[in-house]
């Protein structure tokens, strides 16, 4: 019996992801239902409407506005998790983040399908000093995930605990069958484009976001791979808001010139964007 998760993702509704909707419509059949949830950060703009009709022809799909919460006191990732939760029917649910990057999608989605008949939760174990199964790649056992607290929340004051970390340390405590990218032999950790299958990059909202800041170039993450990325989304096959084109095409003109030896179309990195 082949699994297909409904699909979890919380969506910075100032921020877009090209790769990510390009990524979506290959592999829409490896999932269930997709539920988004449109997280509001009081930024500007807000490409929310676009993304809706960009992404409406997915096919079973729920677009979720964001709802009132304490903002500042409640945790954004916590509240959009449960909210979502409510809209699924599947038998397992994941969460696939925007930033999350494979060499072969095909091959990693049917060794995640197959660790699924196995185990209670899959996933990118991060490499912390309490290590979890990470939401930019994390498959759950929707029965299992009911024996936990459901908390989503980051807990720093917990062994310095982000998002997500609480369900795998419950999860391990209820004696959950946990199963790693590693347990199955997929190298999971930015090396070199040959030793790397998939990776979380990490840090593209702030660096959007944070463009009309003093010193962007130096305070940017993973400014190298970030500029690849950054080209290929603007070649991304799929419906681009004008919006944001303008700024994916600013940011490439600058880091043009932090890496003038650099060429996105030839670097090993692009068989990640692609």
């Amino acid at each position: 019996m082949i699994i297909k998760p409904d699909l979890l993702i919380t969506w910075h509704e100032s921020c877009d992801y090209p790769v990510f909707r390009a990524t979506l419509e290959k592999h829409r059949d490896s999932f269930g239902k997709i539920i988004i949830y449109f997280s509001k950060h009081f930024r500007e703009p807000v490409y929310r409407d676009f993304l809706k009709n960009s992404m409406q022809d997915l096919g079973n799909i729920v677009l979720l506005d964001p709802i009132e919460y304490k903002y500042g006191e409640e945790d954004w990732r916590n509240i959009s998790t449960n909210y979502m939760l409510q809209f699924t029917d599947s038998e397992w649910i994941c969460s696939v983040e925007q930033d999350w990057f494979a060499k072969d999608w095909t091959n990693l989605l049917s060794k995640t399908e197959d660790a699924m008949h196995r185990s209670d939760l899959v996933g990118w174990m991060s490499g912390t000093r309490f290590p979890y199964i990470h939401p930019s790649y994390w498959f759950m056992r929707r029965s299992f995930l009911e024996r936990t607290n459901k908390d989503f929340a980051a807990h720093p004051e917990i062994y310095g605990s982000d998002h997500f970390a609480m369900i795998t340390y419950d999860a391990q405590e209820k004696e959950g069958r946990v199963i790693t990218l590693e347990d199955m032999g997929i190298e999971a950790n930015i090396k070199t484009p040959e030793e790397t299958a998939c990776f979380h990059q990490g840090g593209i909202n702030q660096n959007y976001l944070t463009y009309d800041q003093d010193n962007w170039e130096k305070a940017l993450h993973r400014k190298e791979l970030f500029y690849i990325y950054n080209y290929w989304s603007m070649k991304a096959d799929v419906p681009q808001d004008p919006r944001f084109m303008e700024l994916m095409t600013r940011v490439d003109d600058r880091l043009k010139k932090v890496f003038p030896d650099i060429d996105p179309e030839t670097s090993k990195w692009k068989e990640f964007y692609v």
